[in-house]
């Protein structure tokens, strides 16, 4: 799966902003807030969990070591942590696969989309 999207790492001028809504939302796999950059409401983040090491890290639980991604699926910005710890409420909404996680957000953005599209056509089977 590639992808032409050009992806760009988060600039300077919104790290402090996209912080903030980030670590204030940090149990949700879709923050609430806007992007601060595009002001639309498509932000996501992503863990994968490499290994297996319960934790406790000031006062929060972690399943493991992994890497995270978070990005805006509208303005293509996004941060990229190759070494952290996987919190213990994240469980994967969609799969990706391994072998297309590189630096940028791509294949899981896409696989997003694609698990989207599938719940909202299953959603329109169902009969009110």
């Amino acid at each position: 799966m590639t992808s032409d999207i050009d992806w760009r790492e988060l600039d300077l001028e919104h790290r402090s902003s996209w912080r903030r809504i980030f670590n204030e939302d940090w149990k949700n796999d879709s923050p609430e807030a806007a992007c601060p950059i595009c002001s639309h409401h498509t932000l996501h983040r992503w863990y994968k969990q490499e290994s297996v090491q319960a934790k406790v890290l000031r006062g929060q639980s972690f399943i493991g070591h992994g890497r995270l991604w978070e990005w805006c699926s509208k303005c293509h910005a996004y941060e990229y942590y190759p070494d952290g710890f996987v919190p213990a409420w994240w469980k994967e909404p969609y799969p990706v696969d391994p072998a297309l996680l590189k630096y940028d957000p791509g294949p899981i953005d896409a696989a997003r989309a694609k698990a989207a599209e599938r719940r909202s056509t299953n959603a329109g089977d169902i009969p009110n």
